[in-house]
Order: structure tokens, then C-alpha cells, then sequence
């Protein structure tokens, strides 16, 4: 196996459903047909798992740079000398580019049927909530099942109806505590805010 297989390897000798596994399950259909049917060609992807850009509002205590845009910013002003990498991973107002993966994603709308967007914050990303909003208004969102994937301090109610539309949701909330813990944990996290969203969001959620 490649040793980028390696996770799944070690799970599966563990005892413990890999993601390989979890995916062959949730697209069993899929999975058989192209075991059954090989191509050289292969069709256009049903699963997107898109991560943007590091751009975040969050400077949590076990993340890096490259997964946070205000850790990247608070490293590149440290007066201290050491050397880890910074910098926004594509910018996080326009997302240029990054267009690619969401023009091809469009023209092959039809057979896309899970998505999960992830970041940083993805609610804090213009394209991320540009792309729901064009899922929903072009009326594919119907058919798709929708994972956000998010830290929690983002809520716009103003976001119901279109989170409404998809076939499924799943907000999946990034949390190591609750109250004082958090907001440690995940500076500049707010409990009360923190808590708040929680609950709307499991509300939204169908799964």
C-alpha cells in the first residue's frame, strides 16, 4: 500500500473504522460499481472536501499557522527569533485561486451528492457562503447532503433558509471544553457566544 494509506492500514489493524471504510459504506453503490466496472477515464468527483483557505478568527492552542491566519499574523509580528512557517493560504477576501475548484464543482453539479467545507473558518470565507448560496439558488442544494465542518463563532440567521434547503446537514463544531477551558483553548472564543451558536446549530442539524 502507499504510505499515504497508512492511516487507514493502521485503523483497520486496530479494530477502528478507517475513513477508507467509512467512505466505501456511506458510497457503497459507487464503490461497487467502479470495483465491478474499472476506467481509465474517471467520472467527476460526488464528494467534495474543500478547504479553501487558512483564513480564521481563532488562535487555538494546538493549531499552526498554516491552519490559522491570526496565528500566522500574530507569528509574523513576534519579536522573538524562530523559524515556522506563515502567510495566508490564498487570500482570505477574494480566494482567486481557489476559483478553479468551484467552476469545475459547478459545470459538474449534477453528480456531486456530498460536500464538506472546512478551513479555517469556512463561514468566514465570501466564496464558501457565495457557493451555498448558488447551490440553493440554482436548486441543487435539494440533492446534496451538507457537512460544515466550523468553530463555532459564526451564525447568520439570515443563513436558515438556505442551510434549510440541503438534503441533509451536519454542522460539525470544534469544541476541547466548555466555558473558561474554551475560551482558553481557543482564544478569543467567547463561552456565552460559543454556547449559544451550539445549540442553534444543532437544531439546523438532520443527521
Amino acid at each position: 500500500m502507499p504510505k499515504e494509506c497508512s492511516i487507514c492500514v493502521d485503523d483497520e489493524k486496530a479494530g477502528i473504522e478507517s475513513k477508507r471504510q467509512y467512505h466505501n459504506t456511506e458510497f457503497s453503490e459507487e464503490t461497487d460499481y467502479y470495483y465491478n466496472n474499472k476506467k481509465v477515464i474517471v467520472d467527476s468527483p460526488i464528494y467534495w472536501d474543500l478547504r479553501p483557505s487558512n483564513y480564521c478568527n481563532l488562535e487555538c492552542v494546538m493549531c499552526n499557522p498554516e491552519n490559522s491566519s491570526a496565528i500566522s499574523s500574530r507569528v509574523e509580528t513576534y519579536t522573538k527569533t524562530f523559524k515556522i512557517k506563515t502567510g495566508v493560504l490564498n487570500k482570505p477576501c477574494g480566494l482567486q485561486e481557489e476559483d478553479s475548484f468551484y467552476k469545475y464543482m459547478q459545470s459538474n453539479i449534477v453528480n456531486v451528492k456530498e460536500i464538506l467545507f472546512a478551513g479555517g473558518e469556512p463561514l468566514l470565507m465570501p466564496k464558501v457562503v457565495e457557493m451555498l448560496e448558488w447551490l440553493t439558488k440554482n436548486n441543487y442544494s435539494k440533492n446534496i447532503k451538507l457537512r460544515i465542518l466550523t468553530n463555532g463563532t459564526v451564525y447568520r440567521p439570515k443563513w436558515l433558509e438556505m442551510l434549510k434547503s440541503f438534503k441533509s446537514l451536519r454542522v460539525l463544531i470544534s469544541l476541547d471544553g466548555v466555558e473558561e477551558v474554551v475560551e482558553y483553548a481557543r482564544y478569543p472564543n467567547k463561552w456565552s457566544v460559543l454556547k449559544r451558536n451550539v445549540i442553534k446549530y444543532s437544531e439546523l442539524n438532520t443527521e
